[in-house]
């Protein structure tokens, strides 16, 4: 089990760091959304 979890996940992350990263997924995917529609009103007449 110990050799298992070193092959998978060399450095353990702390809980705070994984809910930051599912907090900050869809928050980036929102930003290149909005990023996406801003250059498209751009470059459209």
């Amino acid at each position: 089990m110990n050799t298992e979890y070193s092959t998978l996940e060399k450095t353990p992350t702390p809980v705070g760091e994984t809910k930051r990263n599912l907090w900050a997924r869809p928050v980036i995917l929102l930003m290149g959304g909005i990023a996406l529609a801003v250059l498209l009103s751009w470059t459209l007449p």
